[in-house]
């Protein structure tokens, strides 16, 4: 709860503010008066209040005189101001001296009303604020690089105030020329070394970075804050910068960017790309670095050691406006069927297959760019492909060890459209890499036979006369190459066909269910909506 103190010569003024206001509905628990400047000093110094109504007009030390004085003890109390006078120069120096807001005689409720819950709010906020920071303070006296870097996360990840920023640099030694301060973006292409210690690796390597952008982008004069990030959707390492009035140049700025890519390549083996933007204040340092991510994501067509060097800042609205702006729909870079057809193409080894699906792709980036962001693009490539890799990744589990998935992934989700079909190949082959082109050969065979006759009753038993092989052989060896079972697989291809049909035919559901191997229709409805979810029906009416 808050304290208020209340400083009028007049009696009926400070009565009439004590009694008449509920003070408690504003979260305000304790008030007090005082009939002087000089006693509202002295009760101050004890009460210490968080907001002060003064009248500017008081015998011996007036409202003015009193906040100066009190203003000298290091008080921050919220003050606001009244006075019958309606002269210029009173309000003038009510605001040098910080006021929070300024009334005349006499006082109206619902004007006094509204200044107090906007000056109650704004003491909320400051208060969460110094919480934060006192949170903080826990982590810099662990370790002070450490909570530089959370500081500088949050700042740029989230939305800040000039004094949010302020205090917490401050407090962090965080000492910046704001007024040439800098957002740069610094993306990872390949994790080339990181494949055989794991994630915490990756770590390593992003902290190595940003110790590297601050050395070598420290020669060229700029002042560098580094924070690598984890963070799906954002960049590997962000960079705060700024220099002081006599700075590099531009041309200087990115010779450094420039040494920068060549040594991350040299040195840990990473082709990276930078992006740098100018910064108005702090308060739009968050847009900037969401421009400077969005540029950096371009390198996806430039390719690998793109640099880009933006030092007009082109962000004139600040982040915290809440402006919004309606984007068009991104048009998807597959149509529905492209997963399916990775799929099977991996199953059966067919590289030829693969190459043909991913040059689809390319085509079709080709054809969108410079229709929308390229983020857009990127992000919109990559939750496609999620799930086709989440599905991919559970056949198979048993084939490709955990760190070979994760850095392969990673590969495919970061690389540039001029590697992209080499990394689409990585992943979707990994097992053809290892596996004898003789133990392919029958099921390959057996899953031609079951696109083929899957309307009709096959089972495991005639799949292997057809092959002259024994079941069992050919059920343990269909599951080490495709990931599922014979009969699993038998009704996930009835089923995707069941789609296409229940989708593009105005086919009766009985009917659909006789086409794709099952003469008894209520088996079929059982099983389809034990495998989608939804009955036959539901999905014509609502499904994908």
């Amino acid at each position: 709860m808050l304290k208020l103190l209340i400083a009028d010569d007049e009696l009926w003024v400070r009565q009439g503010l004590t009694e008449t206001i509920d003070w408690i509905v504003l979260g305000i628990s304790e008030v007090k008066e005082a009939a002087t400047g000089a006693e509202a000093l002295r009760i101050s110094s004890a009460f210490e209040p968080d907001i002060i109504i003064t009248d500017i007009k008081m015998p011996g030390l007036d409202g003015l005189q009193f906040i100066e004085e009190l203003r000298n003890t290091g008080s921050k109390a919220k003050v606001i101001f009244i006075s019958g006078f309606s002269e210029f120069g009173y309000a003038q120096k009510a605001v040098k001296l910080g006021a929070f807001d300024y009334m005349l005689k006499p006082i109206e409720e619902p004007v006094l009303m509204d200044i107090m819950e906007r000056c109650v709010k704004e003491i909320r906020k400051e208060q969460e604020s110094v919480f934060q920071l006192e949170s903080m303070n826990g982590c810099i006296r662990e370790s002070l690089p450490l909570a530089r870097q959370k500081f500088i996360e949050r700042c740029l990840t989230t939305p800040v105030r000039a004094e949010e920023w302020k205090r917490g640099a401050e407090q962090l030694q965080l000492q910046l020329h704001t007024g040439n301060l800098y957002a740069a973006s610094i993306i990872v292409h390949h994790w080339k070394a990181g494949r055989s210690n794991g994630l915490s690796d990756m770590n390593l390597l992003r902290y190595a970075l940003g110790n590297m952008a601050e050395e070598l982008l420290g020669e060229a004069g700029l002042q560098v804050f580094s924070c690598p990030l984890q963070m799906e959707g954002q960049p590997d390492v962000a960079l705060v910068l700024s220099y002081a009035e006599a700075g590099p140049s531009e041309e200087e700025i990115a010779l450094a960017a420039g040494r920068l890519v060549q040594a991350a390549g040299h040195y840990l083996n990473m082709p990276i790309s930078i992006a740098i933007r100018s910064c108005q204040t702090e308060e739009t340092l968050f847009g900037t670095f969401q421009k400077a991510l969005t540029l950096c994501a371009e390198s996806f067509y430039s390719g690998e050691g793109s640099l880009f060097i933006s030092m007009k800042d082109e962000t004139s609205v600040p982040a915290l406006s809440g402006v919004t702006v309606d984007k068009p729909a991104l048009m998807p870079v597959v149509d529905s069927t492209w997963g399916a057809r990775v799929l099977h193409a991996s199953a059966t080894g067919d590289k030829d297959k693969l190459q043909e699906l991913a040059e689809e792709v390319i085509r079709r980036l080709l054809a969108i760019q410079g229709t929308a962001e390229t983020l857009r693009i990127r992000r919109e490539v990559n939750y496609q492909l999620q799930g086709l890799l989440f599905t991919w990744e559970e056949r198979q589990q048993r084939s490709v060890s955990a760190a070979e998935s994760v850095f392969d992934k990673l590969t495919l989700m970061q690389c540039t459209l001029a590697g992209w079909k080499e990394a689409f190949l990585s992943v979707f082959l990994p097992v053809q890499r290892e596996r004898p082109s003789a133990a392919r050969r029958p099921i390959e065979k057996a899953l031609q036979f079951i696109e083929e006759n899957y309307n009709r009753s096959i089972t495991l038993q005639d799949t292997a006369d057809l092959l002259y092989l024994n079941p069992s052989y050919l059920s343990r060896l269909f599951h080490e190459e495709t990931g599922e079972t014979f009969s699993k697989y038998i009704v996930r291809v009835r089923m995707r066909r069941a789609k296409e049909l229940l989708k593009n035919t105005p086919l009766k559901v009985y009917e659909i269910a006789d086409r794709v191997g099952y003469k008894d229709f209520r088996h079929f409805a059982k099983t389809f909506k034990e495998t989608e979810g939804i009955t036959p029906a539901q999905y014509r009416d609502y499904g994908n």
